[in-house]
């Protein structure tokens, strides 16, 4: 199954609308890119139209990020840039850094081929940093290629040269072979054309030949990859730099072999191009009738599929042949087609600049104001939080002993429901404790109620230690206190209460104050299936009675 068929089956083996989205915009993505263009436009409406009826704002920026990249494939940028725009605010409003970067990375290119190039840097420069902050490697290197591109094209070399180097440093520190293809063919465009500027003939072979090198390395590693695509342009850019080279008998045979492979692909631009350079390359060679046959195929199918650049290089270039061969009518006429090339190519490339340029300022408006409706959404939300903290508190206090810091019967009653239903779900015991500091007002008599204070609060600090997650300790009365044992039965509940009354008796009250003794008395009972609490407290009362009554400072027990 090849990764198209494969693409197939991921859209007809999905049942839920997410993953079926993600499907057909993995699908439509490959068919545009592939030049099937109706029936990828035709899958990503359907991929929008069920993203729009799930009310998912993720799914729906993917999914316009998807139809972006359809109109981006099929040469189609202002569409492409509009989808961008629509997805880069969807990915925003739903927090998707990533999705937003690799948004911002898809504006800035179709800046670029629009003529924006001022805008272009930009919007690249501005998903360059979120990649870095999010450590986004793949998507670093893709940016640092295609910035590359567009300082390039904006003649701010030195700066395209920086960019292109930190993209092959990163590919090939983490093995992205396909990316590294990329940038190497980019790197081997900025050689050529820096020698297309040096107006030094020995300087400038020499920045064909490190072009020659760049762009030899790229074919190689897209033939290992099996990347025919990427072969295709790394071979259209070799046929070129050998000619510069003037290496005629191998430009001429890789320039033939990339019109074939054009052709295979069904790829009218890179047939174009490889036609246009076999007539410069014909031209070099004083071969005027085949330069002639080579640029007018060029020129009618460069006019079929709108190739407006390469319609005029090849136009221009005729216009000479004609011209030397002494057909001055045809010269003529090739020049004016040249020249209204140029200029419709100009106009439009102004007219796309400029709409492209309105829609980034649009966009960047209403960023602005969703930043400002988001920060004062933040304000309030941080209001709310404020006021929901004092609330929590304010209930914690009033559910709070002051002294002890242990729950009051408040406390007690806005808990106790979720321990008892856990237990009767979980089929797992109760166990409740009653504690009383035995002859507490003999000890606030004899030391002062700031010992029995004192008293009080030590013992809250013995039953909090000797506590789990999931018990409630509690402040019952003024020396009584009251300890639920989650997930304990009576034999646990016991060795518990015993290690907490080990604890008390081994404490140096007297340290506390001079001759103070201090011992309790306890009752255990166990929640009965089906049993309220207050039933099982009032068991748990009858077996403090019983300590009471057996002399204090023990423990007793009520099944």
């Amino acid at each position: 199954m090849d990764s198209l068929q494969a693409l197939e089956h991921a859209v007809t083996t999905s049942a839920q609308p997410t993953a079926r989205v993600r499907a057909l915009n993995a699908l439509s993505t490959e068919l545009a890119r592939t030049g099937q263009g109706k029936r990828a436009f035709a899958l990503a409406r359907e991929a929008r139209e069920i993203a729009a009826r799930s009310g998912d704002r993720q799914l729906d920026a993917e999914a316009r990020h998807a139809l972006a990249r359809c109109h981006f494939y099929l040469a189609e940028f202002m569409p492409a840039l509009e989808s961008l725009l629509e997805a880069a605010h969807a990915y925003q409003s739903c927090g998707d850094l990533a999705g937003a970067a690799a948004a911002f990375a898809g504006i800035g290119l179709c800046q670029h081929r629009l003529g924006a190039n001022d805008d272009a840097v930009a919007s690249l420069l501005r998903a360059l940093e979120s990649a870095r902050e999010q450590k986004l490697t793949t998507l670093e290197i893709n940016i640092c290629n295609s910035l590359g591109a567009a300082l390039i094209f904006a003649e701010r070399l030195e700066e395209a040269a920086r960019y292109l180097a930190t993209g092959i440093e990163l590919a090939q520190t983490t093995g992205d072979r396909n990316l590294l293809t990329k940038l190497l063919l980019n790197q081997s465009l900025l050689a050529k054309r820096r020698g297309d500027a040096s107006a030094d003939e020995a300087a400038a072979q020499a920045e064909y030949a490190h072009g020659l090198a760049r762009v030899t390395r790229a074919l190689e590693l897209a033939r290992a990859l099996g990347n025919r695509y990427d072969e295709a342009h790394c071979l259209g850019q070799t046929g070129t730099i050998l000619r510069l080279l003037h290496s005629h008998v191998d430009a001429g045979r890789v320039l033939r072999e990339t019109l074939e492979l054009g052709r295979a692909l069904e790829e009218p631009n890179v047939q174009a191009e490889a036609l246009m350079e076999l007539g410069a390359l014909h031209v070099s060679e004083g071969r005027v009738t085949d330069a002639r046959q080579s640029l007018t195929e060029a020129i009618a199918l460069a006019r079929r599929i709108s190739a407006r650049g390469v319609l005029a290089e090849a136009c221009e270039t005729l216009s000479q042949v004609l011209e030397r061969t002494g057909d001055f009518a045809g010269a003529l006429a090739a020049y004016k087609e040249f020249h209204a090339v140029r200029e419709t190519e100009l106009a439009g490339s102004r007219k796309h600049a400029a709409a492209a340029a309105q829609l980034w300022l649009d966009f960047q408006d209403a960023s602005r104001r969703a930043s400002q409706y988001r920060m004062r959404a933040e304000t309030l939300a941080a209001d709310h939080e404020a006021l929901a903290r004092k609330a929590r508190a304010a209930a914690e206090a009033s559910e709070q002993d002051p002294l002890t810091g242990l729950l009051n019967r408040r406390g007690l009653d806005a808990r106790i429901g979720a321990l008892i239903a856990a237990s009767e779900v979980n089929a797992s015991p109760l166990t409740v404790a009653l504690i009383d500091v035995d002859l507490f007002k003999r000890i606030n008599d004899t030391h002062s109620h700031a010992v029995g204070d004192a008293v009080l609060r030590r013992v809250a600090a013995f039953i909090r230690a000797h506590c789990r997650q999931d018990d409630l300790p509690v402040r019952y009365g003024g020396d009584e206190f009251l300890l639920v044992l989650s997930g304990a039965d009576l034999p646990a509940g016991v060795r518990a209460l015993y290690r907490l009354k080990r604890a008390n008796d081994a404490h140096p009250w007297a340290s506390e104050a001079p001759g103070l003794v201090v011992t309790l008395s306890i009752g255990i009972a166990t929640r009965a299936s089906g049993a309220t609490i207050a039933t099982t407290i009032a068991a748990a009362d009858e077996a403090l009675y019983l300590a009471k009554k057996a002399g204090r400072n023990r423990i007793a027990t009520k099944r």
